[in-house]
């Protein structure tokens, strides 16, 4: 590994330092009393250090609302739906987003009881999104969704996991059993309201 590389490994794992701080602080404390200096006490660095990273606290949100919407559209396109049946690859996805989005619980709880609007910030990446509406044109064509509009029951398709996420994270539910049953449950459900 050069230097070049050294570095920005070395700012990924301070960046991540902040994020996995401001989110346990946050739930702590809550957004209204979390500052850079107790950020930066936890974390055991200087204010000045953090504000080389971030302006200010709704900067840091936005930046672990953005980072974790990277990482969730990267791994979603890593999976083969063409290949699938539109109604597997759509179940498919939706399990997946599901999933992904409570991979990181803590950040996501933080950033919902922050009160920031970061929807700018994870709406940057169209790719997932197209790829859905992609799914479900090609459903739509082979007769197996009934859909008007895809691209606005995309946005109803993804608000919804959104909601039962929230629900799930905000009532601090942790049982594997009863996550996986609403999940399955919940997509299912979805999956068949937009077919035949």
């Amino acid at each position: 590994m050069g230097i070049i590389e050294r570095r920005e490994s070395e700012k990924e794992a301070i960046r991540e330092k902040i994020f996995d701080s401001a989110s346990k602080l946050i739930l702590e404390l809550g957004y209204e009393k979390l500052s850079i200096r107790k950020l930066a006490k936890d974390i055991e660095y200087s204010p000045a250090m953090i504000y080389n990273y971030f302006k200010n606290k709704d900067d840091i949100i936005k930046a672990i609302t953005s980072d974790n919407y990277h990482r969730i559209f990267k791994e979603l396109l890593c999976i083969d739906f063409i290949s699938m049946t539109p109604k597997t690859a759509l179940k498919t996805g939706l399990l997946k987003l599901s999933q992904l989005l409570l991979k990181r619980r803590e950040h996501f709880k933080a950033t919902l009881l922050s009160g920031v609007n970061a929807t700018d910030e994870a709406s940057n990446d169209n790719e997932a999104m197209n790829l859905l509406i992609l799914i479900l044109k090609r459903g739509v064509t082979l007769g197996d969704f009934v859909i008007d509009n895809t691209k606005f029951t995309a946005v109803l398709l993804t608000t919804g996991v959104f909601g039962m996420v929230n629900m799930i994270v905000l009532n601090n539910i942790y049982d594997e059993n009863i996550i996986n049953t609403t999940i399955n449950s919940y997509v299912e459900i979805l999956v068949k309201g937009v077919g035949k």
